[in-house]
């Protein structure tokens, strides 16, 4: 799938890390539409960044049931949970390191 959004090379927001691969709103719809999201899914978006999927998928005309997305760096934790609180329980916002965290075995994603 090409994205022509992303830019060359990725750049870095975090100041001296090598975390940070961004996705621009206009991928993330291409990126939603691609995965034919159905209504009664839960997704998964492990590392959110920003939010721009998650956005993406709630601006669906039927968004997914649930929305759990992963967030370890504290400043976009924060300012996703503020952003994503418009959308209630539908998106859970997780402050958390998506390859030291486990999913719930009752409820797939």
């Amino acid at each position: 799938m090409f994205l022509p959004n992303v830019p060359d090379p990725p750049f870095d927001r975090f100041d001296g890390s090598v975390d940070g691969f961004f996705t621009s709103p206009q991928d993330a719809d291409a990126l939603v539409k691609f995965a034919d999201i159905k209504p009664d899914m839960r997704v998964l978006e492990p590392a959110a960044g920003e939010g721009a999927i998650v956005h993406a998928l709630m601006r669906l005309p039927e968004p997914p049931q649930q929305i759990v997305a992963v967030e370890i760096h504290e400043p976009f934790f924060a300012n996703l949970r503020a952003s994503c609180e418009k959308y209630g329980s539908r998106v859970q916002v997780v402050h958390a390191d998506y390859f030291k965290t486990r999913a719930p075995s009752d409820s797939p994603f």
